[in-house]
């Protein structure tokens, strides 16, 4: 039985990271030099659904990708 995704925004992660020619090494390391510490490993669990994220995370993602925090949830 497949576990339920712990997120909403791995697969708009991915598809912006993609977007942007990033791998997931690269989002990582812009991350950490916006001051914050996810992983390669973490961005793998979060775009597939099996990580978790954290509001503060939320934010920082999206400044790092360019994007509006709304921008990284499903359209509802």
């Amino acid at each position: 039985m497949k576990a339920p995704a712990m997120n909403l925004c791995g697969k708009k992660i991915m598809h912006y990271r993609r977007a942007r020619g990033w791998s997931q090494t690269e989002l990582a390391a812009n991350l950490a030099a916006a001051g914050e510490d996810i992983g390669r490993d973490a961005i793998a669990k979060i775009e597939t659904g099996r990580r978790c994220v954290t509001d503060i995370e939320l934010v920082k993602i999206a400044e790092v990708l360019g994007l509006k925090t709304e921008g990284l949830l499903p359209n509802r």
